[in-house]
């Protein structure tokens, strides 16, 4: 049996890699405030729906 490919989650999936990955780096380039205001910048409300998602995960990877 085959599973249709849900082209929206895959996208979404991608974007929140994306995320995390510039999060950091804008964070170590920039500080938070600045570096949250710059993703938003870049990626808008895509920023906004997921930054929760992003905040969870770096505080996990900052405490592992």
């Amino acid at each position: 049996m085959n599973k249709a490919i849900d082209a929206s989650n895959v996208v979404d999936g991608l974007m929140l890699e994306s995320l995390k990955h510039n999060y950091v780096s804008f964070v170590d380039e920039w500080g938070f405030t600045e570096g949250e205001s710059r993703l938003h910048s870049l990626f808008g409300d895509v920023w906004l729906v997921n930054r929760d998602s992003v905040f969870e995960w770096f505080g996990k990877e900052q405490s592992a």
